[in-house]
């Protein structure tokens, strides 16, 4: 979005390996801090597509990720494109979801994996 380049490499392979245990503390253990870094994300990049993000975290919209000014001074120093346009030129073959979609979420079919959880 702000002029770099993305590779693919054929060979290679990208994960993250969470740790069992944290070596750090958190000040305050029941604040989502995960979602709260998600949301400073996409407050400041998803531009009008945020609303995709909060159909997903709802309890996130009217949370309080702190001051993302510098991030969003930086985005326009940088003269990054929208959203719209990582989604129409980056990655044009990724479902987005409009204001029409008549149901959310996750659908399992059990006939093939079993019987439902209890």
């Amino acid at each position: 979005m702000c002029g770099g380049t993305v590779e693919f490499i054929p060979c290679s392979r990208v994960g993250h390996i969470f740790r069992s245990t944290i070596p750090y503390g958190f000040p305050d253990k029941k604040r989502d801090y995960h979602g709260l870094n998600c949301l400073r994300l996409a407050r400041v990049w998803m531009d009008d597509y945020i609303r995709l993000f909060y159909y997903s975290r709802p309890t996130l919209k009217e949370a309080d990720c702190g001051d993302i000014s510098e991030r969003i001074a930086l985005r326009r120093r940088l003269k990054c494109h929208s959203f719209k346009w990582y989604l129409d030129n980056v990655y044009p073959d990724k479902f987005v979801p409009d204001t029409n979609v008549t149901a959310w979420g996750q659908v399992t079919c059990y006939f093939h994996i079993g019987d439902p959880p209890q």
